[in-house]
């Protein structure tokens, strides 16, 4: 009886779980109206990777039109830029059904238009509709018989033609045979802009010829900074991003492993040209929101919010760095490129990402004046992966462990009767190199400090005097890019002055230990030398010795009770 009424429960909710299958199928495939919920379903496997590509293409070509007073929509209705799914759906082309293929072609031909118009500096051909589907804005308040959204475009392309090649060296975007310009369309699709990729160019490396395609009007266009508006906004960043793509391909076509250093870079740029407009302050929550996302994740909006570490390289090493980075990759992956371009700097990828981190802490109510993000001010804050209120503990773990690239943040109150000596001990993942940043903060003022293993060992931080603070922040960090399961074991203790052989109290052992130290060639207070300073005048010397003993024997002051200047 009992078996038959397992068996009648189980068909029951065999049937139950096949019927919420077909209506969460159905509710998918009926809810295809944007991006995301196309990625959904191909996360739960309702679609394959191909099909993906090509629903999604269908949204980009068939914009959803917006009134001016419904702009400000959900970032899952569009794209930053379709140059990364345009150029997967040309790399992945030989996976298409013959269907599929004949309406792709159809919607990443290029695009027959009515009109054209030559840039103010002619570095730039752009072609246009006055009517019909695909008409442009056609304000023309200088009454020349050209849009001014035209116009324009025109003036923003040249300002980043001028930018990255007259002014800090790039090559220009490659162009194909027998041109001259290089060509803007002005489309309908649901994004602001894209890059297509068409044919290798003449160069020894990868290089390839491109067209740019820009929103016509932007009404989709969330708010942004502009003082002349979100569209003149939108159509400044995006002719600022786009042709940064098209320079890009000039240097390497790789997407698969190139994506997120191309939007990063092309996001950066948007400030270098446009500081006024802002549109990247809107993916910065998608970055530092998760600092255990790694650096190089092609999550979508966490790339773009990811322009802070070129801004990082900017402003911590020169504003050229990052054109020697895109010299180096003609050859490199932008991971070894950022190594080469950092030669003759001292430093290295695996040595400066932990100072990243440490600037990514410096953030809204944190920003430090005249340090760190020029911006930090307008960034969000890092989460606290881990908060203490005291000080000292053993093998703290990750609540979200990092990923490669990646770090997290642990916190820790200094309490009253906190003093001596602290030590933190980062043991991580053996097959990962690890860094460490420390923030030592007392009021307003903060002594910084980060390292990075020399291989796979435990990295140790002291600071003496830990009463002179009353906050400290660690970060562990992933300096390699081993992906996911990056555990670590983050311990932190409390020396006491005077505690010269590390037993964990200060006693007449510690006296015998300095005085064979001084004058029979012991070994030195462990595990650094500040731990045999019992009166804290800096050094180690036979009056540490008499300070104890006098502490313990003649009812004299505790070690380091008074700091002796």
């Amino acid at each position: 009886m009992d078996q038959l009424f397992n068996f009648r429960m189980e068909t029951k909710a065999l049937f139950i779980s096949l019927f919420l299958c077909i209506v969460f199928n159905l509710t998918v495939a009926a809810e295809w109206s944007n991006f995301d919920d196309i990625s959904v379903a191909y996360e739960k496997g309702l679609i394959t990777r191909t099909e993906m590509l090509y629903e999604k293409s269908v949204i980009l070509f068939t914009p959803i039109e917006i009134s001016d007073k419904a702009a400000a929509i959900s970032s899952d209705n569009y794209l930053k830029s379709a140059t990364g799914l345009i150029g997967e759906i040309k790399n992945n082309w030989d996976k298409f059904t013959p269907d599929q293929k004949a309406s792709l072609s159809t919607m990443l031909a290029r695009p027959g238009k009515q009109c054209t118009y030559d840039s103010p500096l002619g570095y730039f051909k752009i072609y246009y509709d006055t009517s019909g589907g695909e008409a442009t804005v056609t304000d023309d308040l200088d009454a020349n018989e050209i849009p001014d959204f035209v116009e324009r475009t025109g003036i923003y392309a040249d300002s980043s033609y001028v930018t990255y090649v007259n002014n800090s060296g790039y090559y220009p975007a490659p162009l194909e045979a027998g041109y001259d310009k290089y060509e803007i369309f002005l489309v309908s699709i649901m994004a602001y802009g894209a890059t297509v990729f068409e044919q290798p160019a003449d160069s020894p490396w990868n290089d390839y010829t491109s067209y740019v395609m820009i929103n016509r009007n932007f009404t989709f266009a969330p708010p942004n900074d502009d003082p002349e508006g979100r569209v003149i906004g939108a159509q400044k960043v995006t002719c600022a991003h786009e042709y940064f793509h098209a320079v890009q391909f000039g240097y390497a076509n790789d997407l698969d492993n190139n994506l997120w250093w191309m939007e990063a870079c092309a996001t950066f740029m948007e400030e270098c040209l446009f500081p006024e407009v802002n549109d990247n302050y809107a993916y910065l929550p998608f970055f530092f929101n998760v600092p255990e996302e790694s650096l190089n994740s092609s999550v979508y909006l966490h790339m773009y919010g990811a322009f802070v570490w070129p801004m990082f390289l900017k402003e911590k090493i020169n504003s050229l760095v990052i054109r020697d980075v895109w010299m180096a990759m003609r050859n490199n992956t932008p991971l070894d490129a950022v190594d080469s371009a950092l030669i003759g700097t001292g430093k290295t990828l695996k040595t400066i990402l932990p100072e990243f981190v440490i600037w990514n802490y410096f953030t809204g109510s944190r920003y430090v004046e005249d340090n760190y993000y020029s911006e930090a001010i307008n960034y969000p804050e890092v989460p606290i992966d881990r908060y203490h209120t005291t000080l000292v503990h053993d093998s703290i773990l990750p609540v979200q462990q990092p990923f490669g690239l990646a770090s997290s943040y642990v916190e820790f109150e200094v309490g009253p009767d906190d003093k001596g000596i602290f030590e933190a001990i980062l043991e991580g993942r053996p097959v990962v190199r690890w860094g460490i940043g420390t923030i030592f903060m007392s009021g307003d003022a903060n002594e910084i400090s980060h390292y990075t293993a020399s291989a796979n060992e435990p990295l140790y931080v002291y600071k003496p005097h830990i009463e002179d603070f009353d906050k400290v922040i660690i970060t562990p960090i992933t300096v390699t890019s081993l992906s996911s399961g990056n555990y670590y074991y983050l311990t932190t203790k409390l020396h006491p002055y005077g505690d010269a052989n590390n037993d964990g109290q200060m006693n007449v052992g510690d006296a015998i230990y300095l005085i064979n130290f001084i004058f029979k060639d012991g070994l030195p207070p462990m595990p650094i030398m500040e731990c045999g300073d019992a009166n804290c005048d800096g050094g180690v010397n036979v009056g540490d010795a008499v300070r104890i003993i006098s502490a313990i024997f003649k009812g004299g002051e505790e070690p380091c009770s008074e700091r002796i200047p």
